[in-house]
């Protein structure tokens, strides 16, 4: 039979806890910010006569913006993954 956690244990624990919370919590917010800059660029972009009214120069900048934020977007992601797994991990063990 496992001993019961201590007292100093328990708050640790809690304390981990509520970190990996916020932490969940920043990363999702993360992932919402640069999925609606991703929406409002593809909504540029989708308008009517945006590449007939636009520089190529504006275009090219638009389209490595979109790219940078996928990228950021998929690292953001793994971030949420990883921290809930943890946070899961540490829920199902206390």
């Amino acid at each position: 039979v496992p001993a019961s956690p201590t007292y100093d244990d328990q708050k640790k624990i809690r304390s981990q806890l509520n970190q990996l919370k916020k932490k969940v919590a920043e990363a999702e917010e993360n992932c919402h910010i640069i999925e609606k800059r991703i929406q409002e660029l593809d909504i540029s972009m989708a308008a009517e006569g945006f590449y007939q009214n636009t520089s190529r120069d504006e275009q090219l900048k638009l389209i490595k913006e979109k790219k940078e934020l996928e990228d950021r977007l998929l690292e953001a992601m793994e971030l949420w993954e990883e921290v809930t797994i943890a946070l899961s991990q540490i829920q199902i063990n206390s």
